[in-house]
Formats: structure tokens, sequence, C-alpha cells
């Protein structure tokens, strides 16, 4: 999962890191010994290792870093299918297409989970399913 994707760094959409990786991982479907993999830019990436024990952390740099990292993890799709039954990417950006596709033609359901106005149309129509994060509301708001 692209960590700053979910919490909406770039966008109006904004949680914690902890609110993020927490609606993550119930619309997910994450259980215990499931491998989860999360990048992020230096700090980020940091605070989401102390947040997920047992996840595997990729720092990122630059524009796209932390979507070219995670593209690296399902590189060879073939070894993926071979170890998983189920992929579910982190994020609403469009570069996975190609990686979706290509585990979907090995028979490998890809879902995806993005903060709700931060999903591709073309990620959307590629998934096997679409889980959408809703906006933490404050304490503030709710009263």
């Amino acid at each position: 999962m692209d960590i700053e994707n979910l919490a909406g760094a770039a966008r109006e959409y904004r949680c914690s890191a902890a609110e993020a990786l927490a609606q993550y991982r119930a619309l997910a479907g994450v259980q215990e010994g499931d491998h989860v993999v999360i990048a992020a830019g230096g700090l980020m990436a940091f605070r989401a290792g102390n947040l997920w024990a047992g996840a595997r952390v990729v720092a990122a740099r630059g524009v796209n870093g932390a979507d070219l990292a995670l593209i690296n993890e399902v590189s060879v799709p073939e070894c993926i299918a071979a170890r998983f039954d189920r992929v579910v990417i982190g994020s609403g950006d469009g570069i996975f297409v190609e990686s979706i596709n290509a585990l979907r033609r090995l028979g490998i359901p890809v879902g995806v989970v993005a903060p709700i106005g931060g999903l591709s149309a073309h990620s959307y129509r590629a998934a096997s399913f679409v889980r959408v994060m809703l906006p933490a509301i404050s304490h503030q708001e709710a009263a």
C-alpha cells in the first residue's frame, strides 16, 4: 500500500497514518500472517513501520516513488501468483493497471482500496473488487 496516498497527503482527504492503516486493514480483509508491504517517503515510512508490526516497509523517493516501489514488488506476476491467492493494492492511482491486469490474467483476484475521490477510473475497471475509504470524522465535526 502507498500510505501517503491512503492518508491523502496530496488531497483534501486527510486522515492520520494510523487511521489510514486501520481502514486499509479492515477494507482489505487483512488476516494474521498476511504479507503486507507499505511504501512511503522517509518519515512516513518510519511512522508506518512503527504502526504496523510485521509489515515490510519500503522507503521511496521522488514523484511516484511509492507507486514504483510497489510495482517492483509485483514485477514478476508468476512468482506472486505462485505465493498468494489474492492481492490488494492500497492506492487508487492508475499506475497500477498493468500490474492488476497481469495478475488477473494469471487468475489472481486483485482488489483496490482507495480514499474517496482518489480512485482512477482505470483502476476501478481493472480491479476484481474495490473498497473506498471514508474520511475520518473528527470529534469536533461529530459534535
